[in-house]
């Protein structure tokens, strides 16, 4: 749950800030990225950060030189404020063995499985069942957002889904929990679609 709120938090204050750009709100971004990635690992990161880069592609604001030079600096610190831990842990111990197990647990897991398997298809019927009693709306609402993809909302709230969905399905490690982050999303395009 951790997890799933870091990363819907993280993922607010990208809207917010893509709709009335300020400093704080990018460092606030970044921020919330590095605690989700010490609280439950790298999903909380790349997903938050996939979603905000494939919205900036398909909507194409205007970035001005001055936004660079914020996400520049959000980067850096949110770099920083994730790597602080095993920089203490480095000093103490004299080794990177917390980073590496952060490689092990978060990267190599994810493509070279050592436990946690099931099947490719896993999420497409293990998602439904966490969702119901909602799942019945979901399909319809995944098509007519899909229609409606030039509004904005509808294109943001699928492409979050899609993006999750898609990630957790190609990584080799599968468990019915690491799609707790689909949740939000899959409930503003049923809401949605329910409010038709």
């Amino acid at each position: 749950l951790l997890n799933v709120a870091l990363a819907t938090a993280a993922v607010l204050v990208y809207l917010e800030a893509r709709a009335a750009f300020r400093g704080r709100l990018v460092l606030a971004f970044f921020a919330l990225l590095a605690l989700g990635g010490q609280a439950k690992g790298m999903p909380a990161v790349l997903l938050p950060m996939a979603i905000a880069v494939g919205d900036l592609a398909l909507s194409r604001p205007r970035v001005r030189a001055r936004h660079a030079g914020w996400i520049a600096a959000g980067l850096l610190f949110g770099a920083g404020l994730y790597l602080l831990p095993f920089v203490c842990s480095r000093a103490v111990h004299g080794d990177w063995r917390l980073l590496d197990l952060v490689w092990r647990e978060n990267f190599v897991r994810a493509v070279a499985a050592f436990d946690h398997r099931a099947p490719p298809l896993y999420y497409a019927y293990t998602f439904p069942a966490m969702f119901l009693p909602w799942t019945p709306w979901l399909p319809g609402a995944l098509l007519w957002s899909a229609r409606r993809w030039r509004q904005e909302s509808h294109r943001f709230a699928l492409l979050g889904f899609v993006i999750i969905f898609l990630a957790f399905t190609a990584s080799e490690s599968r468990r019915s929990y690491y799609v707790l982050p689909l949740f939000p999303f899959a409930a503003l395009l049923a809401a949605a679609f329910g409010d038709q």
